[in-house]
C-alpha cells in the first residue's frame, strides 16, 4: 500500500514540475493546503479521492486505473 501511496506522489510532483507550479501555486488552483501536497508528494499522507481530483483537475489530468476489479 505504501509504494502506491509513494507512487501517486511521485506522479503528481512531476505533473506540478511539468507545469512549472509550485507546491503553493498547485495548492491555490486545488484549494488544497500547501504542507498537505508536500506530504502527498513524499507519501507520507494519506490522499483522499476527493483531494486527488482536486489535484488532477488542477494539473490538468486524468485518473487511470491501470489494475481491473473483478466483480
Amino acid at each position: 500500500m505504501m509504494e502506491k501511496r509513494i507512487r501517486i506522489g511521485e506522479q503528481i510532483a512531476k505533473k506540478r514540475n511539468g507545469k512549472g507550479l509550485t507546491i503553493r501555486e498547485l495548492g491555490e488552483r486545488a484549494g488544497v493546503d500547501w504542507s498537505k501536497i508536500s506530504k502527498i508528494e513524499n507519501g507520507k499522507a494519506n490522499i483522499g479521492i476527493d483531494t486527488l481530483i482536486k489535484l488532477c483537475e488542477s494539473l490538468d489530468c486524468e485518473i487511470t486505473l491501470n489494475e481491473r476489479v473483478n466483480d
